[in-house]
C-alpha cells in the first residue's frame, strides 16, 4: 500500500518511515522497494496515507501534547495555512469535532467567523460524515478455531491493532498470516498506516499424542488399527500404527505358488513388500484414527525349468518331460490349472520321458496324426506297411521279400532295431493231419490222411502264397493204387494250423502191372530237364503187360525231357488217351491177363 516498502529482500511491507514518502507500489519476491526521500528540513508522518505522495513532505506542528503535520500542498477546501521561512505549508481543517479515538477529539480548534474547525493531519486518516476516524473490517480464517468475542474484527489507520489468538480443540495457535499457503512471517499486530479490508488466516499446530486431518481443520486421535487380508496367504496378525512413528511388517504372509509383492490399503497407497517399515501417516494409512484394511498383493512365481523338464500345474517344482513331449525349458510362471513348457510332439515325431525336443521318424516310417490325439512316446509308433509276401527286418527302412522257409502275412509294423516283424517260419512238424478242401485225387473230399514222417522230402525255400507254406509230399499206397504218388504244393493254412491239399498231384513210381494216364504235363514247352507227369494209374489191360517204372528206391525220379523213355512218355496213347508204361502182347501171342507186368505172361 502507500506508505509502506520492502526495506530488505524476502522481507514483509513495513512502514516508510519519517522524511520518506511512497505510492502504492509492486515489489517481486526476493526484490526490494525505492523508497524517496523529502527536502532538507521537511518530514512525513512515515506511514500510510500521510507519507504516500510528495505533497506529503512538510512539519511538524506542536499543539500541547499533540503533534501534527502541515503538508506542503493544501488538501481540504479549508485549511490551516502556516507560514514558516516563507513558505506556507497545510493543515487539514474539517467543521466538526473529530473523533480521534474513544472518548477523545481532536484539541486542537479554529473558530472562523461563525464556524469551529478542528486541525488534523493524514495521521488520522479519512474522516467520515460523523467525523469519526474511518474503521477497516478485519476478517479470519479460523481453519476449525472456534470463533471468540476476544478477536478485534475493526482497525484504522492511526493505532496499532493487536490481533489475539484463537483456539481450537488438541491445537497449538501458530499465528495469523495473510495467506492461505502461510509463507511470509506471522502478523501479531496491524502497525499504523495500514488500510483496508484485512483477511487472517489461522494456523495451527497440535499438540502431543495428535495429529491433523487431511484439511488440517481439526487435530485428531493417531492410533489407528491396520487390520491384514492375506488374500488367500497366510495369516497376518492386526497392528496398531501410530503417527509420527513407523509400523515394522515383521510377518510377511505366505502363498504356495506366488510372491509377496505388498500391501494394498483402501485409500489406493501402495507399500512395496521390500519396504519392511510403514510410516504412521495419513498418505499412506489414509486415516487418524479406528480401522483400516490392507490386502496383501501377489504376483505368479517364476520358475525355472532345464531343458528336459516342464512346469506342471499347481507346482513350484519342475518335472521330467512326459513322454511323447518335449520340453525346451525356460523361466515359467506358477499356475494352478495349465502346465507350462510340456508341447505335445505333432506329425511324424515322438519322444521319451525326459526329451528335450521330438525325434523324427526313422526314413520310410510315418505317423498317422489323422484324428489322433494321442501322444506318440517311443520310436515302435513309428510305422510301415508291408504287403502279403513281404517282412520287415531288424533296423531296416523298408520292407523285403519274404524270406526261406517262412511265411508274410503282411501288415503295419512298428520301428525295432533288434528285432524282424512280420515273418513267421513254416511248420516242420510230420503229424500234422492233412484235410482236402475239395475232391482232388488221391484223396477224398472228408478224408484224412496220416502224413508219414518218412514221406517228407523238403519245405519248399519261397513261400508260394500269403499265408502258406509249401511241400512236396509222397503218398505211398494209398487206397491200393499201383504206384506211389506225388503231390508238389501241401500248402500250410496259418489261419486254420492245417495242410491242404493243393497244386500239382501226379505218380512218379508206377507198380508193376500197371500204367499211367491222364497227362497233365508235356515236354512240348519244357525245358530239357523237366519232365513229364501223369495223375492216374490203372491195371494194365488183358492182351497187355505193364513193367512199371521206379528208377530211385521206391521215392520216385521221372526221365527228364531229353530221354528216350519220356519221349515215349509224351506220345503214348490207350484208347485215344495218352498213356505210357504198357505194351501192346505179341501177335504171336496175343493174350494176357489182367495185371500182367512183363511179355512173359502173353501167351
Amino acid at each position: 500500500a502507500g506508505g509502506q516498502y520492502v526495506a530488505t529482500k524476502y522481507a514483509a511491507c513495513e512502514n516508510v518511515g519519517e522524511g520518506y514518502w511512497i505510492g502504492v507500489n509492486t515489489v517481486g519476491y526476493g526484490e526490494i522497494s525505492t523508497r524517496n526521500a523529502c527536502d532538507d528540513n521537511m518530514t512525513t508522518i512515515g506511514y500510510g496515507p500521510g507519507a504516500d505522495e510528495a505533497d506529503d513532505c512538510g512539519h511538524k506542528l506542536h499543539v500541547n501534547d499533540e503533534v501534527l503535520y502541515l503538508r506542503k500542498a493544501e488538501k481540504t477546501d479549508v485549511s490551516l495555512h502556516v507560514k514558516i521561512d516563507g513558505v506556507e505549508f497545510y493543515g487539514n481543517m474539517r467543521e466538526c469535532d473529530i473523533k480521534i479515538s474513544d472518548g477523545a477529539t481532536q484539541t486542537l480548534r479554529i473558530k472562523y467567523g461563525d464556524k469551529v474547525y478542528s486541525v488534523y493531519d493524514d495521521s488520522q486518516g479519512d474522516i467520515n460524515e460523523d467525523c469519526e476516524l474511518i474503521s477497516y473490517n478485519i476478517e479470519y480464517a479460523l481453519n476449525g478455531g472456534d470463533e471468540s468475542e476476544s478477536l478485534v474484527t475493526k482497525y484504522n489507520v492511526k493505532d496499532t491493532t493487536v490481533l489475539n489468538a484463537p483456539t481450537r480443540e488438541n491445537s497449538v495457535f501458530v499465528g495469523w498470516y495473510d495467506n492461505p499457503e502461510f509463507t511470509g512471517n506471522a502478523i501479531s499486530k496491524i502497525v499504523p498506516g495500514t488500510v483496508g479490508t484485512k483477511k487472517l488466516y489461522a494456523k495451527w499446530g497440535c499438540a502431543s499424542g495428535f495429529i491433523a486431518n487431511a484439511a488440517n481443520t481439526a487435530c485428531v486421535g493417531n492410533g489407528v488399527t491396520i487390520s491384514f487380508d492375506a488374500n488367500g496367504g497366510s495369516d497376518v496378525a492386526n497392528s496398531t500404527c501410530i503417527y509420527g512413528e513407523s509400523l515394522t511388517l515383521s510377518n510377511v504372509p505366505v502363498k504356495f505358488g506366488y510372491d509377496f509383492t505388498g500391501w494394498q490399503f483402501t485409500n489406493g497407497q501402495f507399500v512395496d513388500a521390500k519396504d519392511t517399515n510403514v510410516p504412521c501417516e495419513y498418505g499412506t494409512i489414509g486415516a487418524y484414527n479406528g480401522t483400516v484394511s490392507a490386502t496383501a498383493q501377489w504376483a505368479a512365481k517364476s520358475i525355472e525349468c532345464a531343458a528336459g523338464t516342464y512346469l506342471p500345474a499347481n507346482s513350484e517344482t519342475c518335472a521330467p518331460c512326459t513322454a511323447g513331449y518335449a520340453c525346451a525349458g525356460g523361466t515359467y510362471k506358477y499356475s494352478t490349472n495349465s502346465e507350462h513348457g510340456n508341447v505335445m510332439c505333432s506329425g511324424s515325431t515322438y519322444s521319451e520321458s525326459g526329451a528335450p525336443t521330438c525325434s523324427t521318424c526313422p526314413d520310410g516310417y510315418t505317423i498317422s496324426i489323422e484324428g489322433d490325439s494321442t501322444a506318440h512316446d517311443e520310436i515302435s509308433d513309428c510305422k510301415i506297411t508291408c504287403a502279403a509276401g513281404s517282412q520287415l527286418l531288424a533296423g531296416a527302412s523298408e520292407c523285403s521279400k519274404c524270406g526261406s522257409q517262412s511265411y508274410c502275412v503282411g501288415g503295419e509294423y512298428g520301428y525295432n532295431a533288434s528285432e524282424s516283424q512280420g515273418i513267421e517260419s513254416c511248420p516242420t512238424s510230420k503229424d500234422t493231419w492233412i484235410t482236402s478242401d475239395s475232391a482232388l485225387w488221391p484223396v477224398d473230399q472228408g478224408v484224412e490222411y496220416d502224413i508219414p514222417s518218412a514221406g517228407v522230402n523238403a519245405w519248399s525255400t519261397n513261400k508260394s502264397s500269403v499265408g502258406q507254406c509249401t511241400v512236396s509230399y509222397h503218398f505211398k499206397g494209398l487206397n491200393d493204387q499201383g504206384g506211389i504218388g506225388r503231390i508238389e504244393a501241401v500248402r500250410y493254412n496259418t489261419a486254420t494250423g492245417l495242410y491242404d491239399i493243393g497244386g500239382l498231384k501226379y505218380f512218379d513210381v508206377i507198380y508193376p502191372g500197371y500204367y499211367a494216364y491222364d497227362r497233365i504235363q508235356s515236354c512240348d514247352s519244357m525245358a530239357p530237364s523237366h519232365y513229364v507227369m501223369y495223375e492216374n494209374v490203372a491195371l494194365c489191360p488183358e492182351g497187355y503187360y505193364c513193367p512199371g517204372y521206379d528208377s530211385n528206391n521206391g521215392k520216385g525220379t521221372l526221365p527228364p525231357c531229353s530221354s528216350e523213355l519220356a519221349k515215349e512218355f509224351d506220345s503214348a496213347t490207350l484208347d485215344g488217351e495218352f498213356a505210357f508204361l504198357f505194351y501192346k502182347c505179341p501177335e504171336d501171342r496175343p493174350n494176357s491177363p489182367a495185371g500182367s507186368d512183363s511179355e512173359a505172361d502173353c501167351y
